[in-house]
């Protein structure tokens, strides 16, 4: 079960759902509902946000113990919540780029090979119309992502 919450923090923090406080502040509280809660424990030892951010970020998500339908069913949860949280006009074009290569990044990790396509599918048309070789904008490109995202892939 700790494992797949450090999968859920590290990849909330990825996407910039929650921050290393946030992270903090469950640990506190998992500790007053159960003192021997391993994960909540270890991130109290954590001194500062920078150690908890370095903690999540450095786990290798290859050496979690999670089965293969919990795993998937955890990202997918995570990307749906991600794609309602999102703006889909506000960003400039570097911000949409960077956000589709940590959504690439993170579908390495999904065992769908589909979802990796469909990523990929997305950051090229996004670069077409980034170089004006699409009748769409950036923005728009972004905007249909996040719809397909959430409605028709997941």
């Amino acid at each position: 079960m700790y494992d797949a919450d450090k999968l859920k923090f590290k990849l909330k923090l990825g996407l910039s759902l929650i921050s290393p406080e946030d992270i903090q502040k469950w640990a506190i509280e998992q500790l007053a509902d159960d003192s021997n809660n391993l994960l909540a424990l270890e991130i109290c030892f954590l001194s500062n946000e920078q150690q908890v951010l370095d903690y999540f970020l450095n786990i290798n998500v290859e050496h979690l113990s999670i089965a293969l339908d919990l795993k998937n069913k955890i990202y997918y949860e995570i990307l749906v919540d991600y794609a309602e949280k999102q703006p889909t006009s506000e960003y400039s074009k570097d911000i949409i780029l960077c956000k589709f290569m940590t959504l690439f990044k993170i579908s390495k990790y999904i065992e769908n090979e589909g979802f990796a396509d469909f990523i990929d599918y997305y950051d090229d048309e996004f670069y077409f119309s980034s170089e004006g070789f699409s009748q769409l904008e950036p923005h728009e490109v972004w905007s249909k992502f996040l719809y397909e995202l959430k409605n028709s892939f997941i």
